[in-house]
């Protein structure tokens, strides 16, 4: 794949017009499905991080086609990253979708995701959020990663917390 067309890809994606977004969006699908090999050759690079997040930006557009185009591609970009790295990935806490963790919304809902690399499952220690009760991975029951307690209930509880929701109390 020549840098030439990335840039051109890229530019179009860039661009303020939506028209040029929608078809490069387009272009983008059909290539991820055709010949993923072209995507391959540039998945390590900042090219492939620019059109990436792109594509993010567009899968919140307030114009509907190019919404659903885009959320289309991330699902594809998804399933290229599952066969292309041995990375981790995350669990939607919308729809349960296994997410990339290189994507900071879902491609099946559109739910922005945490991104909370540094937390790990004291299992199996594969990435979890800090809203998860269960590893979605082993089944385990997820340990406070604050330590904090409230002290009426003895309920793990988040330090963002002004009140329980298990009992009530107010902190």
């Amino acid at each position: 794949m020549e840098g030439n067309y990335i840039d051109k890809l890229i530019k179009k994606l860039e661009n303020h017009d939506i028209n040029r977004k929608y078809f490069a969006l387009r272009y983008l699908a059909a290539t991820l499905q055709r010949d993923p090999a072209k995507i391959a050759a540039i998945s390590s690079t900042n090219e492939y991080r620019r059109i990436v997040t792109s594509v993010k930006e567009l899968s919140s557009s307030p114009h509907p086609t190019v919404k659903m185009e885009a959320m289309a591609v991330l699902e594809l970009l998804n399933q290229f990253d599952k066969e292309t790295d041995d990375e981790e990935t995350l669990s939607c806490p919308s729809c349960g979708a296994g997410i990339s963790m290189v994507f900071s919304y879902c491609p099946k809902c559109g739910a922005t995701i945490e991104a909370e690399t540094s937390l790990s499952c004291q299992n199996c220690g594969k990435p979890v959020s800090s809203s998860m009760s269960f590893c979605p991975f082993c089944g385990e029951v997820l340990k406070s990663k604050t330590g904090l307690t409230c002290p009426t209930c003895n309920s793990e509880r988040d330090v963002k917390w002004k009140i329980c929701p298990f009992c009530g109390t107010e902190f």
